[in-house]
């Protein structure tokens, strides 16, 4: 017979919140000296969560954890979150710790006549206050005086498996959604134009524009496909939007941008004016260190690049290029890497289809060429490949 002996369980003492708050008073008092670099990272690792409660404990958390929770802000269609936005802005400590803007598009006005009618109440008409919005967020933003970044997110929440997309029509129930589809081309886009026209407005210098759109990729077919990037509808639809985005561009220095060849009916594609305004916005930025460009395109043509880039050499001090998602061919490639070569570092080509050519052939040419010093391929294929045999990942060095 074996005789197990189980060994008492041990109660631990819950600390109470007198002892817990003595405790942040000392964690407090030490770190009081600590470099400012320093306190950033030990406090970097702690959940919101316990910052908020670390706020209340002295000054000193007040201070620096305020700093880390505002940091990064939120806005869309939704009054709540215009009324925070506006909040934080009028805010005489809060606004100055704001570095980055996150306009969420997962929110849309519903367009429907019947719905319409349902934006008037008693407090006025909801539908006003929509219209107001850009100028209402232009006054915001210019109290914000260290805004360095602004994306656009079509997720409230972050990637990841079993997450979905939360869209809110105005007086209507919640419906759970996978993300923004055809249906939603105007709404999805509108807040990159309205932060950009509230950017020239107010002359806001920010360092990077982040079009971070994530999809899915849950279902398949035209109908249901999944809007990725921004509409050709979203750019210069007048001779003043250029004017607006060369503004909002110019001080740029890092533009990640996915195009989609969406279109609402009866307007045109990505034609060749549209592609030479883009290039000339893109050309604005001449103090650009990082560009990426994708194409989220149906149609898997291929692609002259070189028409939505600017043609001459307006990036001195452009690092890093990435491109993703389309078809080009080996001379097209080769012209862009020349006119920007002389200061890039790294080149990045990731979902590219090598067209008349391939890419064995194409990569010792590229060897014997002064670009740049590392080149990283993921999931390219050619005309002797399929997708199937597509290089899954594949980097080299060229020194």
């Amino acid at each position: 017979m074996t005789l197990t002996i189980h060994p008492p369980a041990v109660q631990l003492e819950q600390p109470s919140s007198a002892s817990a708050s003595a405790s942040a008073f000392y964690i407090a008092s030490k770190m009081e000296n600590l470099p400012p670099e320093l306190k950033f990272i030990i406090l970097g690792f702690l959940p919101k969560s316990d910052l908020k409660s670390m706020r209340l404990v002295s000054k000193f958390f007040t201070s620096i954890a305020s700093q880390l929770l505002f940091d990064k802000i939120f806005v869309s269609v939704r009054p709540e979150d215009l009324k925070i936005f506006a909040d934080i802005s009028k805010h005489p400590m809060l606004s100055a710790f704001v570095k980055e803007i996150v306009y969420v598009s997962v929110y849309r006005l519903h367009t429907r006549q019947q719905t319409r009618n349902l934006f008037h109440s008693e407090e006025g008409s909801q539908l006003d206050r929509v219209e107001s919005e850009p100028l209402d967020i232009a006054s915001d933003l210019a109290r914000m005086p260290n805004i360095k970044k602004v994306t656009f997110a079509n997720r409230r929440c972050p990637p990841g498996i079993g997450n979905t997309l939360q869209r809110r029509v105005f007086y209507l129930d919640s419906v759970s959604s996978k993300g923004p589809t055809a249906n939603d081309i105007k709404e999805c886009d509108r807040g990159f134009a309205l932060m950009c026209h509230a950017l020239s407005e107010t002359g806001t210098q920010i360092q990077s524009l982040v079009v971070d759109h994530y999809n899915l990729d849950l279902f398949t077919g035209p109908r249901y496909r999944l809007k990725q990037g921004l509409c050709p509808s979203t750019f210069f639809s007048s001779h003043h939007d250029l004017h607006v985005y060369c503004n909002a561009f110019r001080h740029l220095r890092e533009v990640s941008l996915c195009l989609d060849d969406f279109a609402p009916h009866g307007e045109t594609a990505w034609t060749r004016s549209r592609q030479k305004k883009l290039a000339r916005a893109l050309s604005s930025a001449t103090e650009l260190e990082v560009l990426s460009l994708g194409f989220n395109f149906r149609e898997r043509g291929s692609l002259s690049l070189v028409n939505y880039l600017p043609n001459t050499r307006t990036w001195p001090r452009l690092r890093n290029l990435e491109l993703f998602n389309m078809t080009t061919n080996y001379p097209q490639l080769k012209y862009l890497i020349h006119q920007h070569c002389g200061p890039l570092e790294t080149l990045d080509l990731e979902g590219i289809s090598l067209v008349g050519g391939n890419w064995k052939n194409a990569k010792a040419n590229l060897r014997k060429e002064s670009i740049p010093r590392y080149i990283f391929l993921y999931d390219v294929w050619d005309d002797a490949s399929s997708e199937d045999d597509s290089s899954s990942e594949s980097e080299y060095s060229l020194t």
